[in-house]
């Protein structure tokens, strides 16, 4: 069966945005990403306090969908599905709009409930997200309305969607620049007002997991990574603290249209209505009890690539483990040796189990040591030379799912000392993790480079590993299909950094039979 192309396109307050994607059978029906596009038209700008949509709007959103039309029938698409939220929704003009988008575009524009945006979003947001994060609560934030969605698993516990939205709140609330403490005040009541009956159900579903999807809550990620001087750049779902949303609403609402152009990390048009939605940001985390958010770059119009007709065939298993089918692809991707990644992960996952008296790592370190070791010669698909370095960068930019951006970082990491120097405050990666953290590179590439070692052959010739603690001495037993020269070579040099991490001594001793 050939690869299907599909495009789907969002019709928002603040933006419209375009997603052309392809399916491929071969790969579990997965889809890849082929076009992503979006265009600040602002249906929602007066319309949502006129409740009319203005003839320059339309002309403005209508331009926009003939050229994204084209976009999509030019990167193959053989469906497109358009859909239309909050301005179109709730305009009096509304269906005079979808009208003219069929008459000169051809596209069959769908207005869709506030219920199923929330829907949708949280289904997007759900696919990157193993089971094990849930209960999930999801917050969106648009340009005329604001989703707060709670949901476990396929279960839908709360959706609602409110009438707050960054562009709504700025034409209602914002009249001077910067922010006078007078319209600070009303926005906050006026937030605080609509939020409080969400308070307690919110509350009583003991939410495991928050995250942030919409253009408001990436923007606000943006600025607070370039404030901590990181690059908010690379794969893995972002932390955001609410006393950074705090500080940066604060530093929002204290500078003018004009100084924000000087703010690292913030869009120039989007600087008008940011300072309502970090507010609005900061509220929702104060209400909800939320101190810190995942942020997703996942949206509506992913949601609506995923329920295309074509992807009803995907698994849908709560089980189904996304981190590691997402490693796994990316390993198909790179065309590395999944023979040796699997050998590799096997003795280091053996490794790991029985040296915990030495690391006394936690479940979660085992499955990093897991995804590192499979992903540790990815850089093969670029050089020999400086692999390691190549396979770090691969991880980092590998759009990895199901994975906050730190894990993705130090799951990098990981892979990159499998070889070469050890861990060292030199690198600037490694130099950058949180204090806790080095140790836990240092342990992990301890066990991936001996791992590595026991199967410098690629041959598959160590059939098991025992280990046994005798003073400082750790004792290897190997079982061996054939004489192990290279491997027990390999093992004298690459065991080094293991011997340093853990202050013993590796014995190793290989039977053969």
């Amino acid at each position: 069966m050939a690869a299907k192309n599909i495009a789907a396109i969002d019709v928002g307050s603040n933006s419209i945005k375009l997603l052309v994607a392809r399916r491929d059978p071969s790969d579990g029906g997965h889809w890849s990403e082929i076009l992503r596009e979006k265009e600040m038209v602002r249906l929602g700008q007066e319309t949502l306090a006129s409740g009319s949509l203005s003839e320059e709007a339309m002309a403005d959103g209508i331009d926009c969908l003939v050229r994204y039309a084209a976009l999509a029938r030019a990167a193959g698409a053989g469906a497109i599905t358009a859909v239309a939220t909050c301005a179109v929704r709730e305009a009096a003009n509304g269906d005079e709009f979808v009208k003219r988008v069929r008459k000169e575009t051809g596209l069959r524009l769908v207005v869709i409930s506030g219920e199923e945006e929330a829907r949708l979003i949280t289904r997007a947001v759900r696919s990157e997200l193993p089971p094990s994060c849930d209960p999930l609560l999801v917050l969106d934030i648009g340009g005329g309305s604001t989703e707060v969605v709670v949901a476990k698993g396929d279960r839908i516990l709360l959706a609602e969607s409110l009438d707050l939205g960054a562009v709504r709140l700025t034409d209602l609330f914002v009249s001077s620049d910067p922010l006078s403490a007078k319209d600070e005040r009303r926005l906050r009541r006026a937030v605080r007002s609509r939020l409080e009956r969400l308070r307690k159900p919110v509350r009583r579903a003991k939410v495991k997991t928050a995250v942030g999807t919409s253009g408001t809550i990436l923007a606000v990620a943006a600025i607070a990574a370039e404030l901590r001087g990181r690059s908010p750049a690379g794969a893995g779902h972002r932390a955001l603290d609410r006393k950074d949303v705090t500080r940066i609403a604060s530093l929002l609402g204290k500078t003018t249209a004009r100084q924000k152009l000087h703010i690292p990390g913030l869009e120039a048009d989007r600087r008008d209505i940011v300072t309502a939605g970090a507010i609005l940001l900061e509220e929702l985390l104060r209400v909800f009890e939320v101190e810190a958010l995942l942020v997703s770059d996942r949206s509506l119009r992913d949601a609506l690539v995923l329920e295309a007709p074509a992807a009803a065939g995907r698994r849908r298993n709560a089980e189904w483990n996304i981190r590691r089918e997402s490693v796994a692809r990316l390993g198909k991707r790179s065309g590395l040796s999944r023979v040796h990644a699997g050998r590799v992960r096997d003795l280091a996952l053996a490794l790991f189990d029985q040296t915990h008296s030495l690391h006394q790592l936690t479940a979660l370190e085992r499955e990093w040591l897991e995804h590192a070791a499979v992903l540790h010669d990815i850089g093969l698909s670029v050089a020999y030379a400086r692999h390691h370095h190549h396979s770090h960068y691969l991880i980092l930019h590998g759009d990895l799912k199901g994975f906050t951006q730190a894990e993705v970082e130090l799951i990098a990491l990981v892979a990159r000392y499998h070889r070469k120097a050890p861990p060292l405050d030199t690198h600037e990666p490694f130099r950058a993790l949180d204090p806790w953290k080095k140790p836990v590179v240092e342990k992990l590439a301890a066990l991936l480079r001996v791992a590595d070692a026991l199967d410098r052959t690629h041959r598959g010739l160590v059939k098991r590993i025992r280990v046994t603690f005798r003073g400082k001495r750790a004792h290897m037993a190997l079982s061996a299909r054939q004489p192990l020269d290279l491997e027990l070579w390999a093992l004298r040099k690459k065991g080094r950094l293991f011997e340093r991490t853990f202050g013993v001594d590796l014995v190793a001793r290989a039977v053969v039979g």
